[in-house]
């Protein structure tokens, strides 16, 4: 068992009206329970809460005026590691099912075709299968 802390600020000199979407909140899943948690806003507004059943992610929208805007989260949140097989399979990109093909595209937090040459030459040569995954999951931990 592990639990983390989290505390997180974001300051922000709003120029024009506007709404925001947050995914600043821990995830619900089954590994991780939140402890403790709180969000506030300042200058205080209506907050709308939801959540994405599929992965646990939780979001947060409001409406900001213009002017300075400052949003803390803090959380303590403990996590279980999950046992996985020694032995797992590694699935052909042309096996791997639609609702999962999502995670495998580009993004602004992780543009996977920049990265992709990265990856090659770092883990390339491992063999495929859970051993390789475990290898950069342990690397993203080191490395970032």
């Amino acid at each position: 068992m592990h639990e983390s802390h989290i505390d997180a600020v974001l300051d922000y000199k709003v120029t024009a009206p506007a709404h925001l979407l947050l995914n600043i909140e821990a995830a619900h899943c089954a590994s991780q329970s939140i402890v403790s948690e709180s969000l506030e806003v300042d200058p205080p507004v209506s907050l709308h809460h939801y959540s994405d059943d599929n992965s646990g992610n939780r979001f947060v929208r409001f409406d900001a005026v213009p002017g300075p805007l400052s949003i803390r989260y803090r959380a303590s949140v403990r996590r279980a590691p999950l046992s996985l097989p020694t032995e797992l399979a590694e699935a052909p990109v042309n096996q791997v099912p639609d609702a999962l093909m999502h995670y495998l595209m580009p993004t602004r937090y992780c543009e996977s075709d920049v990265m992709s040459r990265a990856a090659q030459q770092l883990f390339g040569d491992l063999p495929p299968g859970i051993g390789r995954v475990q290898a950069i999951v342990d690397w993203i931990h080191d490395s970032l």
